[in-house]
């Protein structure tokens, strides 16, 4: 089995991605500011090598492969050490709050191209058949119009008891400190976070579909409901991103001839099913897709060279140039 140390410990890290790394990788050095946490996690694992120290942490075990699942504060310093390295790293998003950073990241990247982001909503099948599809169909295919819909609300299913462990503790690493742009006001730095934090997602995926897209419009409810227009040539492209409903995930095609492509996904803490709907002349053909776990997916493909759905520091700075010209139209 591969060995990997991980820098995280959290809720995300032992609820989401725990799980999936176990049943590829052996985890033989961690890292988290949190000391009560640290101890009782490498104590349940087993894990001999564990530190509250970034520069210990990079120095020790000598293995092929780093998984950062860090604060949003800590994350860019970390990462930023851990390319030194120059092994294979898994970073959950957003790990870079700017685009200056991810240029800054991207220089240093030239010995090391094997750096992956967590976006995993790339890895559902119905997206991956989708993306396949619009490629092969480009010429023939006419798009009037694009609905991107993210509701980021319940992640987490409260059904189900989460197990982990979890401290009282509030620790984060003292280096840690988000770097916002330089154009972002004092008051907008939350709402900035917020939907970077939440809704990047929708970014990435829009990016993962066109390319050199222009913003049109941005408009907003609240910190936690945006309402976002761009073009791409003559396409109209609309993204919704909300709380207000439970985890929903949707891009809706429109296209000419009475022809609309849907294709809706679930909620992806868990194994499920995702669907791509044809509809022509209002008459509906679906396919379903198997039963996936997209984190799964994620994690298996972190070794993968040739991985279809990755995203990579190119994409991050494509991401964060369409964020920050967004950002310019109210800010």
């Amino acid at each position: 089995m591969k060995k990997i140390k991980v820098i995280g410990l959290g809720k995300l890290f032992q609820v989401i991605h725990l799980p999936n790394l176990l049943k590829f990788f052996s985890i033989t050095s961690c890292c988290d500011p949190r000391i009560e946490l640290l101890n009782k996690f490498r104590s349940k694992l087993k894990i001999n090598l564990y530190t509250t120290n970034i520069k210990e942490f990079f120095k020790t075990n000598k293995v092929s492969f780093i998984f950062i699942c860090s604060s949003r504060a800590a994350s860019y310093k970390i990462l930023n050490q851990a390319i030194n390295s120059k092994k294979t790293i898994f970073c959950e998003k957003p790990a870079i709050f700017n685009l200056e950073d991810a240029n800054k990241i991207n220089l240093k990247m030239k010995s090391n191209k094997q750096v992956k982001f967590g976006y995993m909503t790339r890895y559902d099948p119905s997206v991956i058949f989708l993306k396949k599809y619009l490629i092969k169909n480009k010429k023939k295919l006419d798009i009037n119009k694009i609905i991107f819909t993210l509701s980021n609300n319940s992640f987490y299913d409260h059904n189900q008891k989460l197990n982990y462990i979890r401290t009282d503790e509030k620790n984060d690493f003292k280096f840690s400190k988000v770097k916002y742009p330089k154009f972002i006001k004092n008051k907008t730095k939350i709402m900035y976070h917020v939907f970077l934090n939440r809704y990047s997602h929708v970014i990435n995926m829009v990016n993962f579909f066109f390319n050199k897209i222009q913003p049109v419009s941005m408009n907003f409810d609240d910190i936690y409901n945006y309402r976002l227009e761009a073009k791409y040539k003559k396409t109209k492209i609309f993204m919704n991103c909300n709380n207000k409903t439970k985890y929903l995930f949707k891009i809706h095609i429109f296209l000419s001839d009475n022809f609309e492509i849907i294709c809706n996904l679930n909620k992806p803490t868990k194994a499920y099913s995702s669907e791509i709907i044809f509809v022509r002349n209002k008459k509906e053909k679906k396919n379903r897709f198997k039963k996936k776990n997209i984190f799964y997916e994620e994690v298996k493909n972190i070794t993968n060279k040739n991985d279809f759905s990755a995203t990579y520091i190119k994409d991050v700075i494509k991401d964060l140039s369409l964020v920050r010209d967004f950002w310019h139209l109210i800010n």
